[in-house]
Formats: C-alpha cells, structure tokens, sequence
C-alpha cells in the first residue's frame, strides 16, 4: 500500500522525521515503564545525546545471555539500517517502509536510558 503521492521534499523529510520520533518515544516508554532509573529531563537528554555510542554498546543494559548478543548485534546494525530505510522512504515514499523505520527506531532506542547509564557506569 503506497502512501498519498507528495511532491515535496520537507513533506517526506517531515513524514519521515515523525516516523522515528514515534519510535524513540516507543523506546523511552520503556525505560519509563521499567521504573528503576531515574527519568529527568537531563538523563533522557543525555540518553540521546549518546544514542551514537549507547545503541551498540549499551546491549548488557536490556538483556542477559544469548539475548544480549542479539541486542548487540541489533546495536551495531541500528545506524547503517536506519540510514538504508531512511533512503528507501525518501526515494519511494511507501507506508509500509515508514512503519519500518518506526519499528526499527523502537529496537534502537528500546531503553536508551538504561543503555546510556551501563555505558556511564563502566
């Protein structure tokens, strides 16, 4: 299913913006949710700062065992995948890849906090 046709530039930039804002407010959620770190303006803030560095090696923070080497894997795979589905929206904007890069954002971002703080910690 394609999304209405948009001729202009700022509209998909603006679409897309949107589309992994909702999932970095998805992964906030969680950390939010889990409840056992602070969630102050200056944490969140510096959580995204460092979002470069916290979403691959932060993985420790939100999984144990075998599931942290997949959110390790995930981690390292988050920017280049996030910058290919951000292609492919601006090229041919399609609903279905804007739902991915929302999708996709939330696995980055999924308790950011949590990541930034293990990273800070160590």
């Amino acid at each position: 299913m394609n999304a209405p046709p948009t001729s202009s530039k700022t509209a998909r930039l603006a679409a897309l913006g949107l589309s992994i804002a909702v999932g970095v407010a998805l992964g906030l959620v969680a950390d939010a949710l889990a409840g056992d770190v602070p969630m102050s303006t200056k944490t969140v803030t510096d959580a995204l700062l460092l979002s470069p560095f916290a979403i691959p090696a932060g993985a420790g923070a939100v999984a144990t065992g075998f599931g942290a080497t997949v959110m390790l894997l995930g981690g390292f795979l988050f920017w280049p995948g996030l910058l290919v589905l951000a292609w492919r929206y601006l090229k041919a904007p399609h609903v279905a890849t804007a739902v991915a890069c929302a999708v996709w954002s939330t696995q980055g971002f999924f308790m950011i906090v949590h990541r930034t703080m293990l990273i800070m910690s160590a």
